[in-house]
């Protein structure tokens, strides 16, 4: 497995990235370093999305819970 380059440096080598293709066209190992950069970048996104998504979905769940306990216990009828 590689080891993780901290975020902040993958940041500042996807902007060198981007600076040196503003003045030239990339050479191919630069490109694909850039294309992984941007990869790594949009999985740690959709990653945070998926964590608040179920954070949420679990304080919905949490609320729903506690709206059932305070309303006291269900009494069949039959």
């Amino acid at each position: 497995m590689k080891r993780q380059i901290p975020v902040p440096i993958q940041n500042a080598r996807r902007c060198e990235l981007y600076e040196l293709n503003a003045q030239r066209m990339l050479t191919h190992a630069e490109a694909a370093e850039l294309q992984s950069l941007e990869h790594r970048l949009y999985m740690r996104v959709w990653h945070q999305q998926q964590r608040d998504a179920e954070m949420a979905h679990r304080a919905k769940l949490q609320a729903q819970i506690v709206a059932q306990r305070a309303a006291g216990p269900r009494r069949h009828v039959a």
